[in-house]
C-alpha cells in the first residue's frame, strides 16, 4: 500500500504560503431530471456535518452543475479537495443541461479540467468512476472513484465514513476504508479505488 509522507491527507502536499490560509473542499453535483436520484442534498449534509467541528476546511457547494458551472467553480475557488456527486458511466459523467437533462462529459474532457487546476484529492461518487480518478492519478493527482455501479445509499455512507475520518485527520488510506466500513455497518457492498500518484522521477 502506497502511503502520503505526511501525517494525514489534509496535511499532504503543502505549499509555501498554505500556512496561512483556510483549505477549501469544493462539492459539486448535479442531479439531471431524466436521471434517477442521487440523494447528493443528503450526501452533501453528511460532508458538512463531518467537517463542522473542526473549522480547518472551507466548504463551497455548486448544485445542480452544468460543465460551465463547474468549469467557472474551479476558477473562482481553486479547491483544495473536490468531491463530485453524479451519475457516471464507463464513458463520463452526467451533469446538468440548459434544461436540466442529463448531459455527458467524458473522462478524457473532465480530466483535463481537474489536471489544470490540480487539487491534492478528488472523490468522485458516481458509478464507472474509477476510469477518471486512474486518469487523474497518472496526472499525478490523487482520486477516489467506483468501480461498476452504486447506490446512492451506498454512496451516501461511504462519503460519510470518509470524511468523517479525513476530518479527524487520519490519513487517506485510513479514510477509504473507513468510508467502506461505514457502509459496509450500513449494509452496502461497493467497489472504490483510491488512485494515487506515482513516484516522481529522479532529475
Amino acid at each position: 500500500m502506497t502511503l502520503y509522507p505526511c501525517m494525514s491527507a489534509l496535511d499532504c502536499f503543502p505549499t509555501p504560503t498554505e500556512s496561512t490560509l483556510r483549505r477549501k473542499l469544493l462539492v459539486i453535483s448535479a442531479a439531471p431530471l431524466d436521471q434517477p436520484t442521487t440523494r447528493g442534498l443528503s450526501e452533501i449534509h453528511a460532508i458538512k456535518a463531518a467537517h463542522a467541528p473542526h473549522r480547518h476546511l472551507r466548504i463551497d457547494v455548486v448544485e445542480s452543475a452544468n460543465i460551465d458551472g463547474f468549469r467557472r467553480a474551479l476558477l473562482r475557488h481553486s479547491p483544495t479537495f473536490i468531491h463530485i456527486i453524479m451519475h457516471g458511466n464507463d464513458q463520463g459523467l452526467m451533469f446538468e443541461d440548459e434544461l436540466g437533462y442529463a448531459r455527458l462529459i467524458t473522462h478524457e474532457h473532465l480530466a483535463s479540467f481537474f489536471l489544470a487546476h490540480r487539487p491534492r484529492f478528488v472523490m468522485l461518487s458516481a458509478c464507472h468512476s474509477t476510469t477518471l480518478a486512474a486518469k487523474l492519478a497518472e496526472g499525478g493527482v490523487a482520486a477516489l472513484g467506483f468501480r461498476g455501479a452504486v447506490t446512492a445509499a451506498a454512496a451516501l455512507e461511504f462519503a460519510r465514513g470518509l470524511h468523517d475520518a479525513l476530518a479527524a485527520r487520519r490519513s487517506l488510506e485510513f479514510a477509504v476504508e473507513e468510508g467502506r466500513r461505514t457502509a459496509i455497518v450500513h449494509g452496502h457492498v461497493l467497489q472504490a479505488e483510491l488512485h494515487l500518484p506515482g513516484p516522481m522521477p529522479s532529475p
